[in-house]
């Protein structure tokens, strides 16, 4: 039921302040979010709560815990504080400031072959720790699992590195508002969210739970960008303003894709059982523009092509195409420049 006005409003204020010292309380007022009426012994009763307040709160408890008594334990499990966002906001800067020192921390020491090593074990052991909690939640996963995991995870940071590398080339190469490649890897949000993503996508691969989801959603809260862990993404990716860009979790990325905001590749429908494939597949040297929506597992942009602006597309498009939106969905086959 709705309020019969909002509790905390001007008119409220008024009313606990209008008040003859010579008579008691005979005014009500409805509950904020019930909209039950409190009389004048009530009323009393809950002013007098703001003096001891350590009742009411012993009375909140105990509902508290009575709701938590009820649900099912198997299905929502009390979190215990091994595996917070904290952990996951601290273990993700790490691995980000060992791609790139200076990123997100001040160093005392000059990077070396025996600090980075020391920066590595230091990331194994709170890895190693997330993944332990993490796996706990799933019946499949031993204990033991999470140390391998970490150190097959450790060994793709190489190949990772230079992965971001292109990617930051290819966003300073293709933004002529980018004054140096320093620039894109400190400020460009659309670089921060594919740099975790390729973090979070190897530890996909790897089947570790819920820790890649962790991932793309900090990043996904700090850049308004959303790429599922799952997603693959080729070399020299460029994310151009970024906000409000979705990938979802089957998407294949080609190389040297560069998508503008608001891009979305998407699934046709989620309301029924889910196929292997629900996003689309993108190929090389292909450009989105802001706002364009790709949906469908066997939609497929090919090589070479651009979709425009505000484009709605729910069919494949043949290479060397451009899917304007001068009426609905018109495609024009274009030829190459040589």
């Amino acid at each position: 039921m709705l309020a019969h006005r909002h509790f905390g409003s001007a008119e409220d204020s008024d009313a606990l302040v209008r008040r003859d010292p010579a008579r008691p309380p005979r005014y009500w007022f409805r509950g904020a979010t019930t909209g039950t009426s409190l009389d004048a012994h009530e009323r009393a009763g809950s002013l007098r709560s703001f003096d001891d307040p350590q009742p009411l709160l012993m009375k909140i408890a105990r509902r508290l815990f009575a709701a938590d008594a009820a649900a099912d334990a198997t299905e929502v499990p009390r979190l215990d504080g091994a595996l917070t966002r904290q952990h996951i906001e601290e273990v993700l800067q790490d691995l980000l400031d060992l791609m790139f020192p200076g990123l997100f921390h001040a160093h005392d020491r000059r990077f070396s072959v025996e600090t980075t090593g020391e920066a590595l074990e230091k990331i194994r052991k709170k890895l190693s720790a997330c993944i332990g909690a993490a796996t706990s939640i799933d019946a499949g996963w031993l204990q033991s699992d999470a140390r391998q995991i970490v150190l097959e995870f450790l060994n793709h940071l190489p190949d990772i590195r230079r992965n971001l590398i292109d990617d930051a080339r290819a966003a300073y190469a293709g933004d002529p508002a980018a004054r140096s490649i320093c620039e894109v890897v400190l400020a460009y949000p659309g670089f921060l969210a594919i740099a975790t993503h390729r973090l979070a996508h190897t530890l996909h691969a790897l089947h570790v739970p819920l820790i890649p989801r962790l991932l793309s959603e900090w990043a996904h809260t700090l850049t308004g960008i959303d790429i599922h862990p799952g997603a693959t993404i080729g070399k020299g990716a460029f994310i151009d303003h970024g906000t409000g860009v979705v990938v979802g979790e089957t998407a294949v990325i080609g190389n040297n894709v560069r998508l503008y905001h608001g891009v979305t590749l998407g699934a046709v429908s989620t309301r029924h059982k889910r196929p292997a494939k629900r996003h689309p597949t993108i190929h090389d040297n292909v450009t989105l523009y802001a706002h364009a929506t790709v949906l469908g597992g066997t939609t497929v942009i090919g090589r070479n092509s651009v979709v425009g602006a505000s484009v709605f597309l729910a069919a494949s498009l043949p290479e060397n195409s451009t899917a304007t939106g001068e009426r609905f969905n018109v495609v024009k086959t274009r030829e190459l420049k040589p």
